[in-house]
């Protein structure tokens, strides 16, 4: 009470500035404001003297003032936030007392302060006034206003996410997903569920690529991105499934020579979808048939060189398989003749092939006249066939081998000679002496022609015959009958 001019007020050692004094009743006022002088700091006491009287308290000490540092910002994290939500910062500095900045400005628009402590400070920021990027300035400050220093702070647009793919990965992680939406930053990042979050590579601001970590608690995860890794953004829609890695056991043909052929892989975890491929050597192959999620089909591809290549699978277009199972490709096999070159209607006739490239292992087969028969292989360049029972007539038919799955047709001139059966109608003269020598005709049918080749067989033992002449009525040969078997 009773300040009046002249008035002065020392604050600890200096003296303060009096601003303005506002009178009150007859010339006397009951308050005065005064500017405090830099310098000081803490508990600080105030005199004042008016009219060369020291105005104390009713119990004569003088009163106090708090003489707080003005607050110092260091940086805002994250430095970006959404223009549209505004979002969470904190603020890095000295000196934030809750004394003195319990508020926090942007610009001139006052945040609302959650916490704080002497070097941090935690600023719910507000939606910027407009949509679209901008720099802006936060500060901590007083109901009056902000105090002391300030740190920049940016104002971006909100990312947005339109798809995910793949939709599924590997449970090991290693999966690439691509991220399609608006407004990616350069720095940001994908959070898979609600903890892991990991760098995305952002060509462009309309596309984003994050690699998978390994498997979260659950089988799947919600894919979120966020500018500032902490205000993350994500699609209802967009979940990554995990599933197991996938594993391949064996082939069922593990050799071959040229593409086309049809391979069956056999495995685990080989989930059909979209997303599932085949890599054989450094080629990679759409699958033909997933039969269920251990066995697979695919056109095997046209070889870029011989030898073994790994043949691996992928269920994210991502992480082959590194099971080390391998196919060999080799020459395509090579029919030169066969022994005997021909055989009855009723079939069952083994005969050898002979060529090259005839492979050891996998599956082998024959085929006459585009039927499957028997085959088996020897070595490289020997197998046997049985030719196909009931021939519909006599004909001569292509024979074909197939090693691995890989078909080449036999060369000019190898063909397999379907002939009637063979039927002897008579022998003159019937009887002969014990040391052999005597002539013998032979009436019948389908002896074949001359230069087939013919043989006569008397009870064990065979001597060569020769065709003396066919006709209508028959086919007549003669041999000459060996000495009795003892």
């Amino acid at each position: 009470l009773g300040l009046s001019f002249p008035l002065e007020v020392a604050i600890g050692h200096l003296t303060g500035s009096v601003l303005t004094v506002s009178l009150h009743n007859f010339g006397f006022s009951e308050e005065a404001t005064v500017r405090v002088p830099i310098a000081l700091h803490g508990f600080t006491p105030i005199h004042v003297t008016t009219q060369d009287r020291l105005v104390s308290d009713d119990n004569g000490a003088a009163v106090q003032v708090l003489v707080a540092p003005a607050p110092r910002l260091v940086d805002a994290q994250p430095s970006l936030t959404g223009a549209r939500t505004g979002g969470i910062v904190t603020l890095r500095g000295s000196d934030i007392v809750g004394r003195v900045s319990h508020r926090c400005y942007v610009g001139a628009r006052a945040g609302i302060m959650i916490g704080r402590s002497s070097v941090i400070g935690t600023c719910s920021v507000p939606a910027a006034p407009e949509e679209g990027a901008r720099d802006v300035e936060v500060s901590v400050g007083t109901v009056e206003g902000p105090q002391g220093g300030s740190t920049a702070l940016t104002y971006i647009a909100e990312p947005a996410i339109w798809f995910v793919r793949p939709s599924q990965g590997i449970s090991s992680g290693g999966t690439a997903i691509f991220v399609a939406g608006s407004d990616f930053d350069l720095d940001a990042h994908c959070k898979f569920g609600a903890l892991i979050v990991v760098s995305a590579s952002v060509p462009v601001t309309s596309r984003a690529q994050c690699i998978s970590p390994a498997s979260v608690p659950s089988s799947s995860a919600s894919v979120a991105i966020s500018s500032n890794r902490v205000d993350f953004v994500a699609l209802v829609e967009a979940r990554f499934v995990y599933m197991g890695d996938p594993i391949v056991s064996t082939l069922d043909n593990v050799i071959g020579a040229s593409g086309g052929a049809l391979l069956r892989i056999h495995g685990s975890n080989l989930v059909p979808s979209v997303h599932l491929r085949v890599r054989v050597g450094l080629m990679e192959v759409t699958v033909a048939a997933a039969e269920d999620d251990t066995v697979l089909t695919l056109v095997m591809p046209h070889r870029v060189a011989y030898g073994f290549v790994p043949v691996e699978v992928t269920t994210d277009q991502s992480n082959y398989t590194s099971s080390g199972v391998q196919y060999l490709y080799t020459d395509a096999p090579i029919v030169n003749n066969f022994q005997p070159s021909r055989g009855p209607l009723a079939g069952a006739t083994c005969f050898q092939v002979q060529g090259r490239n005839f492979a050891l292992s996998g599956a082998v087969k024959c085929e006459l006249g585009g039927i499957d028969t028997t085959g088996r292989s020897l070595s490289t360049t020997v197998m046997t066939c049985i030719d196909v029972p009931t021939a519909p007539e006599v004909m001569q038919v292509d024979v074909v081998v197939s090693t691995g799955g890989d078909h080449m047709r036999s060369a000019s001139g190898t063909q397999w000679q379907y002939v009637g059966d063979v039927v002897v109608s008579s022998v003159n003269p019937p009887v002969g002496p014990e040391d052999g020598g005597q002539a013998v005709s032979v009436a019948g049918q389908a002896f074949g022609h001359q230069s087939y080749g013919l043989t006569c067989s008397f009870g064990p033992r065979y001597v060569p015959g020769s065709l003396a002449g066919v006709g209508s009525q028959g086919a007549l040969a003669t041999c000459i009958a060996p000495a009795m078997a003892p």
